[in-house]
């Protein structure tokens, strides 16, 4: 009997030895790993209250051991990115399948830029050749993965007008074109824009300006575009008429203006430092004045598309930020929730339905999170 109690211990000492050996390669193991969380679920970084209106129906958190420059969502599951490679520009563009958590790559040695067609039916982009003058325009059709040459290089900053025409930049100019790329005009040149917000604001040289590309965006009606210009100390948000070449208007402008998003109403979100004052505001174009919605340190805003859902993310480091959903209503934010914390390297927000994508990315990591939240 007493052989028998030995044999029996001597066994689950090595059943237990086995899967603790196990545990530990799984641990050890620096592959990424899916998280799908409910909302009952929540621990460490994740934090919505039990009674808050925000409600979060599910979570994904991934974490890569590369930095993702820059994402677009396309659906519910797929995300387009840009990530280093190893060719002449340095990047590629791929599509990452979240819950699959799988990557296949599209091309190499592409610009940094990303730009989806209207219903998701594919998106276009840039590759190089052997030097920075050298480059072609592609489609890539998200329903069979074709890729075919795009017949007009202007896709950087693209704005879709319509279901058949669009705002392209192709380096040197604004121009309107039809669906296919045909140019229809040119709007302005980037040195015509340069010059005329010199004039405005009695510069000598518009060398001292800079319109920042990513900045682009129509009104709700789509007749003007909106951009931001950054000079000496000050930022300021100008728009020009897509139909008639006269001139810009000045619209809002601060000591820092960081982003903005044109309302419907035609007012502008926008985080930044106004009157020496860091935060989120909201200017009226009526009044021509700004309210401060939230403030602090804003690292980025992300509007919904129905523009009922804002998202922002607030702090001072990596060590110490929140990541806000919050409702919008008129000029007041409503039901402001913290719905994550700490989250690591420079922060990236979009919206896609109901599902809010963030990126974090470090040199060499990338933490990435989609939220599925209900609308109300």
């Amino acid at each position: 009997m007493p052989n028998m109690l030995i044999l029996s211990a001597m066994l689950l000492f090595f059943v237990c030895c086995i899967y603790g050996v196990s545990d530990l390669y799984m641990l050890s193991k620096g592959n990424s790993r899916t998280i799908l969380l409910s909302d009952k679920q929540f621990a460490g970084k994740l934090t919505v209250p039990p009674d808050s209106t925000v409600k979060i129906e599910s979570i994904i958190r991934q974490v890569y051991d590369f930095p993702i420059y820059l994402f677009k969502a396309i659906d519910h599951n797929s995300v387009v990115i840009i990530s280093p490679d190893r060719s002449f520009s340095g990047n590629k563009l791929s599509m990452l399948w979240l819950e699959e958590n799988k990557i296949k790559d599209i091309a190499g040695n592409v610009s940094y830029v990303i730009n989806l067609l209207r219903k998701e039916k594919g998106l276009i982009y840039t590759q190089y050749g052997q030097d920075w003058d050298v480059k072609s325009a592609y489609l890539y059709d998200l329903s069979n993965s074709k890729i075919s040459l795009y017949p007009y290089n202007a896709v950087e900053s693209l704005l879709f007008i319509s279901e058949d025409s669009y705002i392209g930049f192709d380096g040197e100019s604004f121009n309107l074109l039809q669906d296919g790329g045909e140019k229809k005009r040119m709007l302005y040149s980037y040195e015509e824009l340069s010059n005329l917000v010199a004039e405005k604001n009695d510069l000598k040289q518009s060398v001292d300006v800079q319109i920042l590309l990513e900045s682009l965006q129509l009104s709700y009606e789509q007749k003007d575009v909106y951009f931001l210009v950054q000079m000496n100390e000050k930022a300021v948000i100008y728009r020009f008429d897509v139909n008639k070449k006269n001139g810009i208007t000045i619209m809002a402008s601060g000591q820092g203006i960081e982003q903005f998003k044109v309302l419907g109403n035609g007012n502008l979100l926008l985080y930044g430092t106004i009157e020496g004052t860091k935060g989120l505001f909201m200017y009226d174009k009526n009044t021509a004045t700004y309210k401060l919605l939230k403030e602090g340190v804003i690292w980025g805003i992300a509007v919904d598309e129905e523009q009922t859902r804002v998202a922002y993310f607030s702090g001072e480091d990596s060590k110490n930020n929140e990541i806000h959903v919050a409702y919008l209503e008129g000029n007041k934010l409503l039901y402001d929730t913290v719905i994550y914390r700490n989250l690591e390297g420079l922060p990236t927000l979009q919206w896609s339905k109901n599902d809010l994508f963030v990126s974090g990315r470090v040199i060499n990591r990338t933490e990435f999170l989609r939220f599925t939240l209900n609308a109300w």
